[in-house]
């Protein structure tokens, strides 16, 4: 009975090292899905223009690691005003720009960062504390130049909808 279990177990091993046989058709894992893109291809332009008007750094931050920044749009460029121009965009880190994007914070139109509130309640660890609720009521950084500042319109615009989120 030992030699016929151990017989039981090799042959188990064998059949799960084997591919996935599907009996309704042999090929279905050389099956390809077609799939549509929509490539954005203003979207390189648009984050070297964002990433130099902050001089290569999130805005709320001051992270200065290039790799790490994305250009944030406020209104997103698939919406009406979602232009792809530095007054729609903020460079921001990656943690601070999936928080944008998710309405964990918003941007008031006099550049205050605002965390949404059940945020500020949360405890969570260092990186809660000192990445988002810290920023709270505190002013990002923005371009020197009025031309290459957000624009307070659409903060204004995207701040009413964190509002309605939060």
């Amino acid at each position: 009975t030992v030699v016929a279990d151990q017989q039981q177990e090799a042959r188990r091993v064998l059949e799960a090292s084997q591919p996935l046989r599907y009996p309704e058709d042999n090929d279905a894992r050389r099956r390809y899905i077609t799939a549509t893109v929509k490539v954005r291809l203003h979207q390189q332009g648009f984050r070297e223009r964002v990433l130099e008007a902050y001089n290569q750094q999130c805005a709320l931050c001051r992270l200065r690691h290039p790799e790490l920044l994305d250009a944030a749009h406020i209104i997103p460029d698939g919406e009406p005003g979602g232009v792809p121009i530095v007054p729609n965009g903020l460079s921001l880190c990656r943690l601070h720009h999936g928080a944008f994007d998710r309405f964990l914070i918003g941007i008031r139109p006099d550049y205050t960062v605002e965390v949404r509130k059940s945020v500020l309640e949360e405890h969570d660890g260092p990186m809660l504390r000192h990445g988002l609720q810290e920023a709270h009521n505190q002013r990002i950084l923005i371009p020197g130049p009025a031309h290459l500042r957000p624009s307070t319109d659409l903060l204004e615009r995207r701040y009413e909808r964190f509002q309605r989120v939060g």
